[in-house]
C-alpha cells in the first residue's frame, strides 16, 4: 500500500515536471 502511494506521488511530480518544463519552454518561445 506504501509502496503503491509512492509510485502515484513520483508519477505526479514527474507529470509537474514536465508541465512546468513545457510552460517554460513556451514562454521562452514567446519572448
Amino acid at each position: 500500500m506504501v509502496r503503491y502511494a509512492k509510485t502515484i506521488y513520483v508519477v505526479e511530480l514527474t507529470l509537474l515536471i514536465q508541465f512546468i518544463t513545457t510552460m517554460l519552454v513556451i514562454l521562452l518561445i514567446k519572448i
